[in-house]
Order: structure tokens, then C-alpha cells, then sequence
């Protein structure tokens, strides 16, 4: 469409030849309200029309040699900032990540964190749901690398243990592990995820990388297999050399033999013969007796002997139902619309059974208007008499809306406009 010589394109780009595949590299095929569809990012010396801050002369681009390293960059950028001891690659020539004169982009990128990192780190992809790490997730990997140069191995952006104190905040162990007194956080985890809990193998093996098994069973009175070290001790910290977990299961407290008793199986049955009251959430519509019925269901969240939780749990809330619920959690994180609260699934969920669907704590209206308190007062007719043709069931606040995700406003579970509502006013 654009048909123009050599010499009335350099005319329209003062004086300058662009390449002749470098339209898209200023200008938005699409059209973008911007004068000539330039994008919004600007360097400052195109944005004032300086061309000859960068370029030499009139009539020709700047060699490329002179780009090298950033050489013309550096009048206006602190070299220093990128010749720390850590240098990142694409550093030789800035033009690797960045346009020179306009982007679609801020920062003047080629394209948008992730994608630009995974140009060229495309091993550290990591499939969607699978226990990765939320700045990963996120794609915020400036967050711990830097983009230039670092003073650290792996451009991060301090020393590995203040980068992951930086969000995870630890208690103050009067006795420490020796890995995570020292700060050796990669030792025993992945940066980027992938395994429960990112750790780089399953516990036992992990541990038994340093504490040999020999050894181990000489400290324990009763018979070890290759179970999991974490059932009793906090890998990063404790009140006491063994590192023993904060909260003790009184049968462990007084003695193995009260739950290990030859002939006596460790199953669900033998949990639920103290804990009573919690057996009869197994027997309403909707439970949580899990695929570890056959052995014992219980020990899939709680741990039998010692944990750093009243309830025993393994891991925290969002942990454990993450390693099964993978799906939820992968539709939340893609979602366009996502419920905030998202933080502890038992804020809205029963932890073991109840008779609403999902193991809610309430039917679809009540637990959504303990916070949305004006909904259902004024809007859309709900409840009892508001009958969904589609299954003969009442009308609720999920009927309409997903709080684990959708992609449309307000959370609702098709468009709002017209598509959803025609599935009930046929007009």
C-alpha cells in the first residue's frame, strides 16, 4: 500500500533510510490514535525529534559497529550499570531487547516479560499449575534477576537468601538447619518450580543426601523405612538440635505403640476410632474422603506425628489443596477475572465434607453475601422459588458466576451481554 522511492522515505524519516523491514518496529499495523501509529513508548531523543543524538549525520543510519556494547547508549545510560561482575548476554548490543526508537512495550521492549525472556531461556519453561513458583507464574522474573548485569550468580539481584526472604518470611528458629542458617536456599529447592513444594527430589532422598540412613536409624529407637523426614522435623528450623516439629500428635507424644500395634492397620478407621466428630463429615453428600481411602485418608493433609500447625496439617491450606486441585489453580492463574480471596480455600470451603456442592460452608448464596452483602437484596432474583430450567435447582450467586476464574466481568460464566442471559429469556 505504502509505495514510496528510497529518497521520499528518507524525506519522511528526516533524513534517515529505515530498513526496509522495520515498519512494525515504530509503527502499530493496527492503528493505535498516536500520530503516524507510532507506539506510545518513545526514546527520548526520537520522541524530540534529536536524531542526531544517536545518529551521525544527515542522510545515513548510524553504523552498526557503533551499536556495539552500547557504546552510543552510554551517553545518556551509567555505564557502570551494566558491567557488573554478572553480565547478561544480550548486554553486547541493546538492540537484542530493545528498540531504538519506539515500542509497544515499556521500556522500550521488543516484547513483554515472559516472552522476551523465553526467547532465549526457553528451558525454563514450566507447565501452567504444575507447583511453580508465583513470580514465575506471574512472569515477573525481574523481580529477582536483574536485567543488565548483577553482582550475584544468576543476575539475581541479591544474595539468594535475602531474594527469597524478600517475600518468604521466616520464623526465628532457636536452632536453624545448617542450609538454611547459611543461606543455601537452592540446596534443597528449584527457583522456578515444578516438584510439591519445589523441592529438588522427594523429601526422604533429599534428606539422606547429607543425613545417611545408617545413621539415622541409630537415632530412632523404632524401625525407619525410606518414610517422610518432614512427618516430624522442620526442615529449616526448631527448638531443639532434632529440629521436632512445634506441635506434637499426643499419641506420638506419649508413645509409638498407641497407633503402631502389630496386626493393626494404619488406616482411616484407626484415625477416626479418637476423632469421632470428624468421622461424620465422610458420611454427607459431599466429602472429602480421598484417594488414599484404601490406606489412610487423614495422613494425605495431616501429618500423624508432628507438625508447625495445630490441625497437623502437612503444608499450609493452600498448599495441600493445590496438589490435588491443580486444575482450579491453573484456571485461576490464566483467568482474565479472578476472585481476590483466594489466599485460604477454607475460608469458603469445609475442610473434610458438607451437604452444599464443592463442600462450601453455606448454599451459593449465603457464603457469597457474608462479604457481597447487598447482593441478592436488589439484583437478580436468587433462591428459593428462582428455578433454573435447566436442572430444576434454585437459582444462586454461582449459577451465574465462577469464583475461581473466568474470562468475563464480574466473574461470570459466560458473557454477560446477551449469551448468558438467553440461556434462561428465551426472546
Amino acid at each position: 500500500c505504502h509505495k514510496m522511492s528510497a529518497k521520499e522515505m528518507s524525506k519522511r524519516h528526516h533524513g534517515l533510510t529505515p530498513g526496509a523491514d522495520s515498519c512494525q518496529n515504530c509503527h502499530d499495523p493496527h492503528g493505535n490514535g498516536q500520530p503516524y501509529y507510532l507506539y506510545k513508548s518513545a526514546h527520548p531523543p526520537f520522541k524530540n525529534g534529536k536524531c542526531n543524538a544517536c545518529h551521525k549525520g544527515r542522510g545515513q543510519a548510524l553504523p552498526r559497529a557503533d551499536m556495539s556494547a552500547g557504546s552510543v547508549c552510554f551517553k545518556c545510560h551509567n555505564r557502570a550499570e551494566f558491567q557488573r561482575p554478572v553480565v547478561h548476554e544480550p548486554v553486547a548490543e541493546c538492540k537484542n531487547c530493545h528498540n531504538m526508537h519506539t515500542a509497544r512495550y515499556p521500556g522500550l521492549l521488543k516484547a513483554k516479560a515472559p516472552e522476551l525472556c523465553l526467547r532465549c531461556h526457553d528451558n525454563l519453561k514450566v507447565k501452567q499449575g504444575k507447583n511453580i513458583h508465583q513470580p514465575v507464574a506471574a512472569g515477573q522474573c525481574l523481580k529477582c534477576h536483574a536485567a543488565h548485569s548483577a553482582s550475584h550468580k544468576g543476575l539475581l539481584v541479591d544474595d539468594v537468601a535475602s531474594v527469597c526472604s524478600s517475600c518468604h518470611k521466616m520464623a526465628d528458629y532457636a536452632v536453624q538447619h545448617a542450609p538454611f542458617k547459611h543461606g543455601k536456599c537452592l540446596s534443597c529447592h528449584t527457583a522456578h518450580g515444578g516438584t510439591p513444594q519445589m523441592l529438588k527430589s522427594p523429601p526422604a532422598v533429599l534428606c539422606q543426601g547429607c543425613h545417611k540412613l545408617s545413621s539415622v536409624k541409630k537415632k530412632h529407637k523404632f524401625s525407619l523405612g525410606a518414610g517422610d523426614c518432614l512427618s516430624c522435623h522442620n526442615p529449616h528450623g526448631g527448638k531443639s538440635p532434632s529440629l521436632l516439629r512445634k506441635f506434637l500428635h499426643p499419641p506420638f507424644k506419649k508413645g509409638c505403640a498407641v497407633c503402631h500395634q502389630k496386626n493393626k492397620p494404619l488406616n482411616t478407621a484407626l484415625c477416626l476410632s479418637c476423632h469421632r466428630k470428624i468421622g461424620r463429615y465422610y458420611f454427607v453428600t459431599h466429602n472429602h474422603l480421598t484417594d488414599n481411602a484404601r490406606g489412610n485418608a487423614c495422613t494425605t493433609c495431616h501429618s500423624p506425628h508432628a507438625a508447625d500447625d495445630k490441625r497437623l496439617l502437612r503444608s499450609p491450606v493452600r498448599v495441600l489443596c493445590e496438589s490435588c486441585h491443580q486444575d482450579t489453580v491453573t484456571r485461576h492463574q490464566s483467568a482474565e477475572y479472578r476472585h481476590k480471596k483466594m489466599a485460604d480455600c477454607l475460608t469458603c470451603h469445609a475442610a473434610h465434607g458438607g451437604r452444599s456442592p464443592a463442600m462450601l460452608k453455606g448454599n451459593g448464596i449465603t457464603i457469597c453475601t457474608r462479604c457481597h452483602t447487598s447482593q441478592g437484596k436488589f439484583s437478580h432474583p436468587v433462591g428459593k422459588g428462582v428455578i433454573d430450567h435447566r436442572n430444576g435447582r434454585p437459582i444462586t450467586c454461582i449459577t451465574c458466576h465462577d469464583p475461581k476464574g473466568t474470562n468475563y466481568r464480574y466473574n461470570l460464566v459466560m458473557d454477560g451481554k446477551e449469551a448468558l442471559c438467553v440461556q434462561c429469556h428465551n426472546y
